[in-house]
């Protein structure tokens, strides 16, 4: 990726570009994407949040404290994010395929942290995996695996 577009990313995101900054942008948006599927009643409940923090701190490999800087940094993102397309830019500029599904994959992990698939997480799973260019094929198949690890 062009130096420009990675600092405008870091821009958009409130990031320091000549800091070593602890939360890189893919880090917070991934989270962001993470924390919008967690949250279906104006709030994230406890069982999500740990699930949203786990799979930040394992999948970046990070301390359970960057996680959680990580994840407040996510929480005032999502805030004030626009559209869905605000966070999934930056993967699609970041990740390859491979690895923009093992995204989706994360957001199911945090949809099933409650052992139950809802409408709206569903709904918002599917709009994510189309933005990222996972299809149906993809998408159901993490499902039912993350669903068949869960034990839901």
């Amino acid at each position: 990726m062009p130096i420009q577009i990675w600092n405008k990313f870091k821009d958009s995101l409130g990031l320091d570009k000549n800091a070593q900054e602890p939360h890189e942008p893919l880090h917070v948006v991934t989270a962001a994407l993470m924390i919008r599927v967690s949250i279906t009643h104006e709030d994230i409940s406890h069982a999500e949040k740990r699930s949203v923090l786990m799979c930040i701190q394992e999948h970046f490999d990070l301390e359970e404290s960057l996680a959680h800087e990580v994840f407040e940094k996510a929480v005032e993102h999502h805030d004030n994010a626009t559209d869905l397309y605000d966070f999934t830019r930056v993967i699609m500029a970041e990740l390859v395929h491979e690895q923009q599904i093992e995204i989706v994959r994360l957001l199911y992990r945090v949809a099933f942290a409650d052992n139950h698939l809802e409408n709206f997480e569903e709904h918002i799973i599917t709009r994510i995996a189309g933005l990222l260019g996972v299809g149906t094929r993809d998408r159901v198949r993490l499902k039912q695996e993350v669903r068949a690890e869960t034990g839901s």
